[in-house]
C-alpha cells in the first residue's frame, strides 16, 4: 500500500494553529470552540505531527527539552520539599522534591504531548 503524501501547506497551517493555542492559555476546548475548529481534528494534527516530528528526529524525542533553573538567592540554601513546574498554557505540576529527572521528563511529556521541539515554558 502506498503512503499518502503530506500536504505541506495543510501540515503548516497545523503547526501555527498548535502554537496559538499553546500561547493563548486557553483551554484546547476553548480555543476549538473560538476558532470554530473540532476538538477531535485539533487531536488528530496534534498527535500527528508530534509523530512526524519524532519520525524526522528519533533522538530529540527520548531528551527532555527543559528551561534552565534559577534560585533566587533566599532559596539557594533551603531543601524544597516539593518541586513547582509550571506548564504551558499556565498550568502547575507539583511533584515531590526527591523525584527522579527522568520520571519528570516522562509526566511533563505525557502532560504537554510534546506536538513541537519548543520546550515546556
Amino acid at each position: 500500500m502506498a503512503k499518502r503524501q503530506r500536504d505541506l501547506v495543510r501540515e503548516a497551517f497545523w503547526r501555527e494553529s498548535l502554537a496559538r493555542q499553546r500561547q493563548s492559555g486557553l483551554s484546547i476546548r476553548k480555543w476549538c470552540s473560538q476558532e470554530g475548529v473540532t476538538e477531535t481534528t485539533f487531536y488528530y494534527w496534534q498527535r500527528a505531527i508530534a509523530q512526524r516530528d519524532r519520525e524526522h528526529n528519533p533522538a530529540a524525542a527520548d531528551t527532555p527539552a527543559f528551561v534552565p533553573l534559577v534560585l533566587s538567592q533566599s532559596r539557594r540554601n533551603a531543601r524544597p520539599e516539593r518541586i513547582v513546574l509550571r506548564l504551558r498554557g499556565g498550568r502547575w505540576m507539583r511533584l515531590p522534591a526527591g523525584m527522579e529527572v527522568a520520571l519528570v521528563g516522562q509526566l511533563v511529556h505525557a502532560i504537554e504531548g510534546f506536538s513541537d521541539r519548543e520546550g515546556v515554558a
